[in-house]
């Protein structure tokens, strides 16, 4: 008689003995998970914050604003609120409460206001006074502005959409009103000066007009008109400028200037002088796509037909290009062509040049075939004129003597547009190549140097970054480059970053505040230096934490800290592995004062990290990170997953929520079911990228066995992507793990050399990148084969429970088909999965509930004795996909 799956999860997970009553993760628990948003503002004063409190289930009107002080206990929180701002003095903040009020709050008397049936608002400044701009849409839609000094008002009908310029001086707003069966469209325009608004000036009337942009001063416009022309659709682009009767139109359909092919798409942005306007077009008459629909197949090694033979029997993009035109003379420059990518080399002082980068090939192939090779080009956004350029240029200085780029291969280099001459300004400073620690076959001899994006006043200096220092250089390259942080970083392997924002010009003498995290220790902290003082960074604070590591945007997940505009007031964001990540107030960064309290894993089977030691299997020592339950009992048997991909053993210290596995298995889950799951880092040698995996999973199998509370026969792997390659090796390589779940892994580098992927063949992916066999497959055929676990098949022992999906863009589904149906033959036990309309990951969330559910059963049956639930034993047939999945226990193992 067949058990429900939902009794054998609550008898054999709930463990309440164990956990002192804490309640055990269930799936059931991931949407109800709280946390704090990460979109937190400072008031001006450093006296007030805001931010919201919600989770995965949450709709937007259920999550929680909590607005409070940061120095007393006053606190408000108001579920449903949202889109809060504080005004620029500091003493109200604004935001939308029940859908639709706009609530008006005094800081100071705690006094609230409130103005219905608002759909949105915003708050600006002009000459010293602050302005409130929102709209309201009962009983008819309103435009309204109100000055927050005197609260004197003035509102415009029917405003379906409005524009402030950036320096608070003009408005435009659109009207609609219908004349017979047609909408006619009517954009006004308003001149704010002296506290007061100027009577609105039609500039316009159309059928539909759109995007408008103003300029920095705020004293000319431009806007597109949507029109058919000969049945066709026709854009146009539209100007006006203070002191003129009406808009006129600067660029449409016929304009001779634009390729007869080409139609304006889009305006982007004046320059910052005002002289020209940026705007791109388009490929006429494009066609798009249409999405397909989504259910899961089960893939069993007991099928008699497989699971693709029962569903038989059962059953171009835009091109885009940038252009400019002036608005004095009306000439067009088309700043990008076909087979081009356009950047913009710009700051909010400069923007007068561009980068062009001609791709005639793929450049993933540019390693071999100089043809394929990028060509880099600066491009005068004035004149149009190109000068070819060996290194692309990316940055530009604040005043605009100097552009900054790099050559991949961190060296870092200038360019003087006024000269034309080119500057290495990173080639004293004492770092070797290969400092970077990247052990691809393309980036074995980068130095790791990266440009700061901070300059000195009179673009004197700029700084840079080693993999641990921060460094000054000369962008003329003479002068030698100074060691801001004096080696500190290096010595004690110690990264040091900038927390200011980016552009920031510095002065000699002035102190930063530098983000630091600690490579041995995973600690992250805080110091000072000050600029033009030789000592070694000043500590503030450094623990077993994640508040913001810059140098790690992909591995660990921070947030630089907030500061007030005018005080010294700083707000951070603080996690570690036992605690959530939550608010905290400081100005100096020693002490830290918490504003949220969100620790939902306090009522949960929660869990602990510890940095571990081993030795491979070739000898070398590696980092990893255990995970176990915060009551981790020494005396008892525990299961074990170790689960890996490239290095994560600087995640040691990273908060990381329960959820719905997506490719990678979720930790906290299967630490509170029982589970410890061991995260080792490794580090490979071109081509022995199969071997160097084995080496360090089996080494960091080798050292669980040998602890007392590891129960050596049930230990398992789990890897996605790269990780279920690394897994297929392994267990074609050892018998030591109990069970494995391979996650859109390779099975087969020969097949996949020649595979295209996004356009291209994977050979870079092979040779120079992440399979880093280091030659083709022609030089070195006995690598590619060495390194293809399919060739080993037959050695395998482990179960497996394989994933991979007919979307999957990165790895193609017949990789795991050719491993399944090479073990079903084999009789090795196998199961795979495929979920149609996903790809290399699973983002939709009734396939994310079903991938979680089906991993957990194959680990509890293979490493914990569960029952075997019926997709295992007995499969899936196709003709009951998407109506029985096959959860179920109750049948015998085969």
């Amino acid at each position: 008689m067949k058990q429900s799956f939902l009794f054998f999860f609550f008898i054999t997970c709930c463990i309440p003995k164990l956990l002192a009553q804490k309640i055990v993760i269930d799936i059931n628990t991931f949407d109800k998970w709280a946390s704090i948003s990460k979109d937190l503002k400072i008031s001006n004063n450093g006296k007030y914050v805001w931010y919201t409190i919600a989770n995965s289930s949450y709709t937007y009107f259920q999550r929680k604003l909590v607005i409070q002080s940061v120095a007393t206990n006053w606190k408000l929180e108001l579920n449903g609120a949202r889109n809060a701002s504080f005004t620029d003095d500091s003493r109200k903040v604004l935001f939308i409460q029940e859908k639709d009020s706009l609530c008006l709050l005094d800081l100071d008397s705690k006094y609230a206001k409130y103005i219905p049936s608002v759909v949105d608002f915003q708050l600006f400044k002009h000459e010293g006074d602050e302005w409130l701009a929102y709209r309201k849409k009962i009983p008819e839609t309103q435009l309204v502005l109100r000055n927050m000094k005197n609260n004197e008002e003035q509102a415009f009908t029917n405003a379906t959409e409005y524009l402030l310029s950036k320096n608070g001086t003009s408005l435009v707003f659109k009207q609609e009103k219908l004349i017979g069966n047609d909408t006619l469209q009517t954009l006004s325009w308003v001149n704010i000066s002296k506290g007061h608004l100027g009577v609105p000036k039609v500039i316009d009337e159309c059928k539909e007009i759109l995007n408008f942009r103003f300029d920095v001063s705020g004293t000319q416009l431009a806007f597109l008109k949507r029109e058919k022309r000969n049945g066709l659709e026709d854009r146009s682009i539209w100007y006006y400028k203070i002191g003129m009767d009406q808009a006129v139109p600067l660029i449409n359909g016929s304009s001779q200037e634009i390729d007869g092919n080409l139609q304006v798409e889009g305006l982007s942005n004046f320059s910052i002088d005002g002289e020209r306007m940026f705007f791109t077009l388009k490929k006429k008459d494009v066609l798009r796509a249409a999405p397909k629909g989504e259910q899961v197949d089960v893939w069993n090694y007991l099928d008699v037909k497989l699971q693709s033979q029962q569903l038989i029997e059962v059953a171009p993009s835009p091109g885009s290009y940038a252009a400019v035109i002036d608005v004095r003379n009306g000439r067009i420059i088309r700043l990008q062509n076909e087979d081009e990518e356009f950047r913009m080399i710009s700051n909010d002082r400069n923007d007068d040049w561009a980068l062009i980068t001609y791709k005639k090939g793929h450049e993933v192939e540019a390693y071999w075939n100089r043809l394929s090779a990028p060509q880099y080009y600066l491009e005068s956004v004035k004149t149009g004129k190109r000068k070819q350029i060996g290194v692309p240029f990316y940055n530009i200085s604040p005043g605009g003597k100097y552009l900054v780029g790099d050559d991949g291969q961190g060296n870092i280099f200038t360019y003087e547009p006024a000269t034309g001459v080119i500057h290495d300004v990173t080639k004293s400073i004492p770092v070797p190549r290969g400092d970077a620690d990247e052990d691809v076959a393309g980036k074995l001899f980068d130095r790791g140097l990266i440009f700061g994006n901070y300059w000195q006043i009179d673009d004197e200096g700029m700084v840079v970054y080693d993999k641990y220092d921060v460094w000054q250089v000369d962008p003329n390259g003479v002068n030698v480059p100074i060691n801001l942080t004096h080696g500190y970083g290096r010595k004690h392997s110690i990264t040091f970053r900038f927390i200011e924002d980016e552009d920031k010009i510095y002065s000699k003498n002035e102190i930063f505040t530098l983000s630091a995290f600690d490579n041995d220790s995973k600690d992250n902290g805080f110091y000072t230096i000050t600029l033009g003082k030789m000592q070694a960074p000043k500590y503030l604070t450094m623990g077993p934490y994640v508040f913001y590591v810059p140098s790690k945007p992909f591995i660990i997940d921070g947030i630089k800290p907030f500061k007030a505009r005018d005080a010294e007031s700083y707000v951070v964001y603080r996690c570690s592995v036992k605690e959530s990540p939550n608010y905290f107030w400081t100005k100096d960064f020693k002490k830290f004062y918490p504003l949220s309290h969100v620790y939902p894993e306090r009522n949960y089977a929660w869990l602990q990290s510890e940095l571990v030691t081993f030795t491979t299997m070739d000898g070398r020592k590696e980092q990893g990170v255990l995970y176990k339950p915060e009551n981790f009992d020494p005396h008892k048997k525990y299961p074990v997953i170790i689960h890996y991909y490239e290095t994560k053993s600087d995640r040691l210290n990273q908060y990381v929520a329960p959820g719905f596995s997506n490719g990678d298995i979720n930790i906290p889950y299967f630490v509170s079911l029982g589970y410890l799951v061991f995260t080792p880092d490794i580090h490979y040698t071109i081509g022995e990228v199969g071997q160097s995996a084995y080496n360090a999973i089996v080494g960091a199998g080798e050292y669980l066995v040998r602890q007392f509370w590891v129960d050596g026969k049930k230990i398992g792997l789990s890897g996605h992507s790269f990780g279920g390659y690394q897994t297929n090796y392994v267990i074609a390589h050892s018998n030591l793990f109990a069970a494995a779940c391979s996650d859109v892994g390779v099975i087969d580098l020969i097949s996949l050399y020649g595979h295209l992927r996004m356009g291209t063949t994977c050979q870079e992916f092979c040779e120079m990148a992440q399979l880093r066999i280091g030659a083709s497959l022609w030089e070195k055929n006995d690598l590619y084969i060495k390194n293809s676990p399919i060739f080993q098949a037959g050695k395998v022992t482990t179960p497996v429970l394989l994933v991979s999906n007919k979307q999957d863009k990165n790895v193609p589904f017949t990789q795991g088909v050719k491993f399944f149906t090479a073990l079903r033959r084999l009789g090795k036990r196998a199961w795979m999965l495929q979920y149609d309309n996903e790809g290399h990951n699973i983002f939709q969330r009734k396939n994310q509930k079903d991938i979680s559910m089906r991993i957990m059963q194959f680990f509890d049956y293979y490493l914990k004795g569960a029952p075997i639930p019926e997709w295992m034993a007995a499969g899936v047939p196709a003709r009951k996909k998407g109506t029985n999945p096959g959860l179920e226990y109750g049948i015998s193992a085969p």
